[in-house]
């Protein structure tokens, strides 16, 4: 008789009874008490994304460390625009994949014992500009009175992947590396560029959107970014690198790739009807153009005719993107511009009367006069008591800073722009070349964009700024891309 059966009176043979150790026990009841509290107490979208966990988790284990996760960053980024409702916060996919990447380098440091290593002239800049917002989201809680999780959630915008501009450095050690990273930067500019001009081509009739003041278009297309101006300000951000990386690839299959991703990247600029993203990407990508060609400067001349050229061709199409040239006097009568001038106006009015710490981050807007006319959307702020969804961004990163944290927040801007100069310097004498050019560019770029737009508080673009930035700092600490 096997040893795991036992004898019956009748000369049956039962299995022996099974007796778990305490741990198995503690673990099985413990099983039993969190599946009995999901099914009563949480709802199915919580279920479903927690029966999902062990997969991230699962893929944990087939990763070779940090660095095997980084080139899915950008794809991981233009992919995550649902937001999902987590207590007091409302994170999109973007943050969520940023975060998970962030635990697990942290994780890996501290397991294997790796040093951190010390922050550079650029890094502490940024470390200073977190200290200062710190202070001011402080202030807006207990100076303004400003809801706790309102000014947190609003005032930490700006930083949200500012662990990037560490971690980049640290990883990105070699080329190899750096150029699988700029690889998966360019297949999401690719992704997102396709699904813009797709989904323009397959739009039938027109969008009634400014269809008031003489603009008749299809759509304007958001793609994986939801809203035009966003799209906008990402295409800022990579397609003057992907045009760079037609002339830096060696390798003629990612050559055609990065062309082929510049070319949907500029169609897509156009289909946003942006007029600052038109105007920016074309002063990005000639920037790179006239590096390339410093030594003919006919080729990015020649570019510009032919930009031209195809402009004039489609003047009908693309009317809204011309007027700033060809209907400069019609300008100011138009809504979209007149009701930045009254509220730009009031703004500065309202920074003069709190210049130190401004009204608070997490402030309450109003509009005044309670008039849906656009033109007269003049944005108020007063103490919020309630948990706030969104908080706006008064078209305007500059004003947004100095309303709502005064010098204090301007500080912290003026020492991000130190920042980016400074890496921008040291990525130049480290002899990165064209991709440096091409990383100042993207920034200097989506730094003139804010001036009339506050995109960076949108968690996918301030993924891909951070991005930018740590990988032009990791540039300005090696000569791994030196020509």
């Amino acid at each position: 008789m096997s040893t795991d059966t036992v004898a019956s009176s009748h000369g049956y043979e039962f299995a022996a009874p099974v007796r778990q150790r305490p741990v198995a026990c503690l673990v099985i009841v413990l099983a039993l008490l969190a599946y009995m509290y999901l099914m009563v107490f949480q709802t199915v979208m919580t279920r479903v994304a927690l029966f999902w966990l062990p997969i991230p988790l699962a893929l944990l284990l087939l990763v070779r460390g940090p660095f095997t996760l980084v080139p899915l960053l950008p794809l991981l980024f233009a992919l995550g625009i649902k937001p999902y409702h987590i207590g007091q916060f409302f994170p999109t996919g973007a943050t969520l994949a940023g975060f998970f990447f962030f635990a697990y380098y942290a994780w890996h440091k501290m397991v294997h014992d790796e040093p951190i290593p010390s922050p550079n002239a650029t890094q502490r800049l940024l470390i200073a500009a977190l200290l200062l917002q710190i202070v001011s989201i402080v202030i807006s809680i207990h100076h303004h009175g400003q809801h706790f999780f309102n000014a947190i959630r609003d005032g930490s915008s700006i930083m949200l992947f500012l662990p990037l501009a560490f971690i980049l450095p640290d990883l990105l050690d070699n080329r190899s590396k750096v150029l699988i990273l700029l690889r998966g930067m360019l297949l999401a500019l690719l992704l997102s560029s396709l699904v813009a001009v797709l989904t323009y081509a397959g739009t039938a009739g027109f969008s009634r959107t400014d269809i008031s003041i003489g603009y008749v278009y299809r759509l304007r297309v958001g793609s994986l970014f939801g809203a035009p101006n966003v799209f906008g300000g990402y295409l800022e951000l990579a397609l003057p690198l992907a045009l760079a990386l037609v002339f830096f690839e060696r390798r003629w299959i990612w050559r055609s790739i990065a062309l082929l991703a510049a070319v949907l990247g500029f169609l897509s600029t156009l289909y946003t009807f942006s007029r600052a993203a038109f105007i920016l990407t074309v002063f990005g990508s000639a920037l790179v153009l006239v590096y390339r060609f410093r030594r003919r400067l006919w080729v990015p001349l020649a570019a510009l005719v032919a930009l031209f050229l195809f402009m004039s061709q489609n003047a009908d199409t693309f009317a809204r993107q011309l007027s700033l040239v060809t209907e400069p006097q019609d300008l100011y009568t138009q809504p979209t511009l007149l009701h930045r001038y009254v509220t730009y106006r009031s703004y500065i009015e309202d920074f003069g009367n709190h210049v130190w710490t401004g009204r608070g981050w997490g402030a309450l807007e109003y509009f005044w006069g309670r008039t849906g006319l656009y033109s007269f959307w003049d944005v108020r702020h007063t103490r919020s008591t309630r948990m706030t969804m969104s908080f706006g961004g008064l078209n305007n990163l500059v004003l947004n800073h100095a309303v709502k944290g005064g010098l204090l927040s301007l500080a912290v801007l003026g020492l991000l722009a130190c920042a980016a100069v400074t890496a921008s310097l040291r990525a130049a004498r480290a002899g990165s070349g064209i991709i440096a050019v091409a990383l100042t560019a993207s920034l200097l770029s989506f730094a003139g964009h804010q001036l009339v737009d506050n995109l960076l508080r949108w968690s996918q673009v301030n993924g891909f700024f951070w991005l930018s930035l740590g990988l032009l700092i990791a540039l300005s600490r090696s000569r791994e891309l030196a020509e």
